[in-house]
């Protein structure tokens, strides 16, 4: 690794990431949003897909000490940051939970596989994805960030896919997006998931959301339901809600 790294504080000191200073995706309220909704009594096998350096990954291990984390990215750069960061001394509260796969979520199925990722083998499956798609975005000039932020058209259905593929019936999916991407998310849950929940993040009192997590069980016929609408900012900085999960480890279920 050559692009020198942060070390980065998440969940108030409940995980630390080591993260590129420039060239390369750097996880931030997304990924803690992300791990939100796995509650912290989940048990079983969780898969963090595109997982980066392990921001979300570490964030749910640290959060539910019943999961054993596989940290699934293609990145060498990134594998290299989340073995470093699974080793740091602040992390031993959870490094032995934290397998890492190095393996590429478009590569084919054979492939993806022999690398490790077996079917119905999942308890979990949490994901964030590239939020862009190449034809309709300028894509960044870093190869890195590129990668990290765009995807291909069709590339999305993909990632729905093998989730459902690595997750056991009954498995929960969980995947932060754009809120405008959400009748995307909407078509490729169907026939994969059911019992969806909605949670609508929006940045200040009066904003449109700006994102969206969704959640759902594999092979569920529950219906939809939109959860009340999560404010990250107001007046005086980050609101009490917002503090309790980026800054106290809570998750979503905590709050209601």
């Amino acid at each position: 690794m050559t692009t020198p790294a942060s070390k980065d504080q998440f969940i108030g000191g409940g995980a630390y990431v080591l993260q590129p200073r420039a060239q390369g995706h750097r996880s931030g309220m997304d990924a803690v949003f992300l791990a939100a909704m796995v509650p912290a009594d989940a048990t079983g096998v969780l898969y963090d897909l595109g997982a980066g350096s392990g921001a979300a990954g570490f964030c749910a291990a640290a959060r539910a000490p019943g999961l054993s984390v596989c940290l699934v990215e293609r990145d060498e750069d990134m594998l290299v940051l989340a073995e470093k960061g699974r080793q740091l001394p602040e992390n031993r509260g959870f490094a032995d939970r934290i397998h890492i796969i190095a393996a590429d979520i478009l590569m084919p199925a054979p492939s993806r596989e022999k690398a490790g990722l077996a079917a119905n083998s999942a308890d979990w499956v949490i994901a964030n994805p590239p939020f862009y798609v190449q034809e309709k975005v300028r894509s960044s000039p870093h190869p890195h960030r590129r990668e990290a932020h765009v995807l291909g058209e069709g590339d999305l259905e993909t990632w729905f896919r093998l989730a459902a593929m690595l997750l056991k019936p009954g498995g929960h999916m969980a995947l932060i997006h754009t809120a405008n991407a959400l009748i995307d998310v909407l078509k490729l849950c169907e026939g994969r998931f059911g019992g969806i929940e909605i949670r609508p993040i929006h940045p200040r009192p009066g904003k449109k959301a700006n994102r969206v997590v969704v959640c759902g069980q594999k092979g569920s016929r529950g219906e939809l339901t939109l959860l009340p609408d999560f404010i990250v900012h107001d007046e005086t900085g980050n609101t009490a809600q917002a503090k309790a999960i980026l800054r106290q480890g809570k998750g979503f279920s905590d709050l209601e």
